[in-house]
């Protein structure tokens, strides 16, 4: 009997043993998977708020900006879900809730500011692709719906297409500053190209802007051709009446010097 009793209390505590491992081992397990889903949460809020900070003001249509912010207040949402006692989660969804109101209030279409140079257009086009990707991510989880996300691509779509626009346009202000007219027409074709390529919405008032900043340089190059034109023809052009200048002067001087050796020999 007792023999018996002692088999039991031996399976007893193997069985809580094997318990304990294995709530501890649950528990562990539980604690790394919350730990990877916060990493992974923070560093998406930051990159979303990166790609908000980073464009230049009105650069992101209005309802790019919104699904952002809301991305960022659903990552901070699970974060304080997570970790309910991390005052800076609570903080960052209350200041993150007002600016994406302030966001929803903005008037729509608002003028960009003008890109700086090559430099920040290349930062622009990694932070799209970054914003891309986020959102081919959110369509497979189902935060959107595949309409959304097809509509979010052709914003994304328009903006890759500004970028390089962006680089011709800097192109033909830096030419026109050092006077090459004919060089900056050139820059301002290739933007017009770009954007009458693919024809997407919302491109006519940038391409009625480039044919505004051309129309004074195509003045400019057909006066300066009709110049050079008028010039050919006129025998009396400004060069023509240098050039008769010159042989008069010469003239005169054979002439001084020929009266001064005639003075000379006599």
């Amino acid at each position: 009997m007792t023999q018996i009793y002692i088999i039991i209390g031996v399976i007893a505590v193997i069985s809580a043993l094997v318990c304990y491992i294995f709530v501890r081992q649950t528990i562990g397990e539980r604690k790394l998977e919350r730990e990877r889903l916060q990493r992974a949460l923070n560093k998406r809020a930051k990159e979303l708020l990166q790609a908000i900070s980073v464009f230049p003001e009105n650069f992101l249509p209005k309802e790019l900006v919104v699904f952002l912010y809301r991305s960022i207040i659903d990552a901070y949402e699970q974060l304080t879900k997570l970790d309910s006692s991390n005052k800076g989660y609570v903080e960052s969804l209350q200041t993150y809730t007002v600016q994406l109101e302030a966001a929803i209030r903005k008037p729509d279409n608002q003028a960009a500011e003008d890109l700086q140079g090559a430099a920040q257009i290349n930062e622009l086009k990694q932070y799209l692709n970054l914003i891309n990707g986020f959102l081919q991510k959110s369509v497979q989880r189902g935060s959107i719906t595949q309409k959304q996300h097809a509509h979010y691509r052709l914003l994304l779509k328009e903006l890759v297409i500004t970028l390089p626009v962006n680089g011709h346009s800097i192109s033909a202000r830096q030419a026109i500053e050092m006077g090459k007219s004919r060089l900056a027409l050139h820059h301002y074709n290739l933007a017009k190209k770009l954007l009458t390529k693919e024809s997407p919405s919302g491109f006519t008032e940038k391409v009625h802007k480039i044919d505004t900043a051309m129309a004074p340089l195509l003045a400019q190059c057909e006066a300066e051709d009709h110049a050079v034109a008028e010039q050919g023809r006129n025998p009396h052009s400004v060069d023509s009446v240098q050039e008769a200048e010159e042989q008069n002067e010469w003239s005169v001087f054979e002439e001084d010097s020929g009266w001064k050796k005639k003075n000379i020999y006599d």
